[in-house]
């Protein structure tokens, strides 16, 4: 596979096909793609924008190389293709390594119904979470969990049922 190169324009070069700038549409499609190991066609008007627009952008896509249409079992979903894969790795090897090597659930063998619909629904709640504002990358999260630690703040919600006696609590970590 030939090197990546920068044009003059600021875009990515490989060849004929135009690879996508960080902060653009494309290269947001390709992400969740990665960290979802296949992202459900269905779930586009989910994503901020307009959807025409993306429908132009995975047609764009395709054309490229960088994503695939995977229909089986009545689940159709987008796949990385080798390049996207090369290129996400080349581009941010700390954010999709972990998601792209290795034996991970997003890297294994994905032809099994089970664990398609798994991978479509966990596509699902990263698309909820961002747009809830939650940070879905493994390098935008506080590191708690390092030897200085990151402060934590811990909120209690009590929720009391209007029409029951019951109440539930709800435990949120803020990293201040």
């Amino acid at each position: 596979m030939p090197a990546l190169c920068r044009s003059q324009g600021g875009g990515f070069l490989d060849g004929n096909s135009r690879l996508p700038r960080t902060g653009t549409v494309s290269y947001h499609l390709l992400e969740l793609t990665a960290i979802c190991g296949e992202l459900p066609a269905d779930l586009l008007p989910r994503i901020p924008g307009s959807t025409s627009y993306k429908e132009s952008v995975i047609t764009s896509l395709k054309k490229d190389g960088l994503l695939r249409t995977y229909y089986r079992d009545k689940l159709r979903g987008y796949r990385l293709g080798r390049m996207a894969k090369t290129f996400l790795m080349e581009e941010n090897p700390e954010r999709f390594s972990f998601f792209l090597t290795g034996n991970g659930e997003t890297s294994r063998l994905k032809s099994e119904f089970p664990r398609r619909l798994r991978l479509h629904r966990v596509a699902e709640i990263f698309v909820s979470m961002q747009n809830a504002g939650i940070r879905i990358f493994r390098d935008e999260k506080p590191d708690i969990f390092s030897s200085t630690g990151s402060p934590i703040i811990l909120c209690v919600f009590i929720l009391t049922g209007a029409q029951s006696k019951t109440s539930e609590k709800i435990y949120v970590f803020i990293s201040a």
